[in-house]
């Protein structure tokens, strides 16, 4: 199993757990004087982080491997963030926001297909309702792409694309963002996602 998601963008690599560089004083070591970071200075190289698990169904044991350089999940995964409170409301509780349109930043790797969800609190309902809004990338398929561009995809650069919710607005208290991607649907790297949209000023009824 591999966890692709990080908020900041991904791609992050770990310290090499062996033992770091040893360093002999009075001198350079590779042209930068006596740098030997946490990671290994100049000589850090980038692992797999292992950690023990325990399936609480069967009670058997095994190894989860975290590879920092795999943004595919081989099962399915969702990646939840903050429940906003209607954007500095005070008191946002009991006030709808309504959220109009969702920026959403990317790190181009390849072909995938994830979604991005929508979750508000409906006084009406006592319940909370989520929409979903599908994601492909690359956004422009790749038969309508100029041949220069299809050459180069993925090209490992940072993409935005809006996404507008079905009904073009989503209407409820304390908003709440997530994205969702099944199993082996492609290497994800979402670096910043965005809701836009506003506070009303009138409460729930």
């Amino acid at each position: 199993m591999t966890i692709p998601y990080n908020p900041n963008g991904g791609g992050r690599g770990f310290p090499h757990p062996g033992k770091p560089p040893t360093y002999h004083g009075g001198g350079n070591l590779g042209g930068s004087p006596g740098l030997i970071t946490s990671t290994g200075g100049l000589f850090g190289i980038s692992g797999l982080l292992m950690a023990p698990a325990i399936n609480q169904t069967t009670g058997r044991s095994f190894i989860v491997v975290f590879d920092p350089t795999n943004f595919s999940c081989e099962e399915q995964a969702q990646y939840t963030y903050r429940q906003e409170a209607n954007y500095d409301k005070i008191p946002g509780e009991g006030r709808e926001a309504s959220i109009h349109l969702l920026i959403l930043k990317y790190r181009e790797l390849g072909v995938a297909s994830f979604s991005v969800n929508i979750t508000v609190f409906k006084k009406v309902l006592d319940d909370f309702i989520t929409v979903q809004i599908p994601v492909n990338i690359p956004v422009i398929p790749l038969a309508k792409m100029t041949k220069s561009r299809r050459n180069n995809f993925p090209d490992g650069r940072i993409h935005t694309v809006r996404l507008e919710p079905p009904n073009g607005v989503v209407q409820g208290e304390r908003p709440q963002v997530t994205y969702t991607i099944n199993a082996n649907a492609g290497p994800v790297s979402v670096t910043k996602l965005i809701m836009c949209g506003n506070a009303d000023e009138t409460p729930q009824q």
